[in-house]
């Protein structure tokens, strides 16, 4: 069976975008109940969306990316649960932007943590393990 046979054969709805439980600690630990954030994959043209807002650009041509903005704006456009432009979260901790609820809620850690998880979820960072044996199996060809 050639590559294109297989390639039809593959059921179309295995490409639902998929989906990760994340527990987020320090809430957890506040809440004495677990608080797990659902996040799910992005396309690439979300991901260049997101840096391109992130992305300033500085004399002589030179660019320079906020990673912090590239994080919480891939949180805030991941994260399917819990919703953080609910009206009643950004009064509760007296917030009026979803970005300042993330940036008060989770801990500069943890935001760079669920990010990693987002990204893993869409098909970034691969396994260390994995990255590891391609890097050897690269010295030794």
């Amino acid at each position: 069976m050639n590559t294109i046979d297989l390639l039809l054969g593959i059921d179309k709805g295995k490409f639902e975008k998929e989906t990760k439980e994340i527990k987020i600690k320090s809430l957890s630990k506040k809440a004495e109940k677990d608080v797990v954030f659902t996040v799910r994959e992005l396309n690439m043209d979300e991901f260049k969306r997101i840096s391109d807002l992130a992305t300033k650009k500085k004399r002589h041509g030179v660019s320079e990316t906020d990673e912090v903005e590239v994080a919480v704006n891939t949180i805030l456009k991941s994260v399917v649960e819990p919703n953080f432009k609910d009206e009643k979260l950004l009064e509760y901790y007296e917030v009026e932007t979803p970005k300042e609820l993330v940036k008060k809620i989770l801990k500069a850690g943890e935001i760079m943590e669920v990010y990693r998880e987002i990204e893993k979820v869409s098909g970034y960072n691969q396994d260390e393990d994995e990255q590891e044996k391609e890097e050897e199996d690269i010295k030794n060809s």
